[in-house]
């Protein structure tokens, strides 16, 4: 999961080399911290949210548990 992850994101971004990806399993599912370059972000969120709304959606949808993805610089 964390690979498919780190393939979209690091694909989506002008800066691959300042990704970085934490997991962390939590009660609730699986977190995921999303950490790009400050300019990265709006490729990532997307407009309105749809691109991070787009992977959140593929990932659960293969996931076992339930996946939350928090994006920051």
């Amino acid at each position: 999961m964390e690979q498919l992850l780190s393939y979209l994101v690091v694909n989506l971004v002008s800066q691959p080399d300042k990704v970085v990806i934490t997991k962390k399993e939590i009660s609730e599912g699986v977190l995921f911290s999303v950490i790009v370059a400050k300019e990265d972000l709006g490729k990532v969120i997307g407009r309105n949210g749809k691109t991070i709304s787009s992977i959140r959606n593929l990932l659960n949808s293969i996931a076992e548990k339930k996946i939350i993805i928090k994006i920051g610089e």
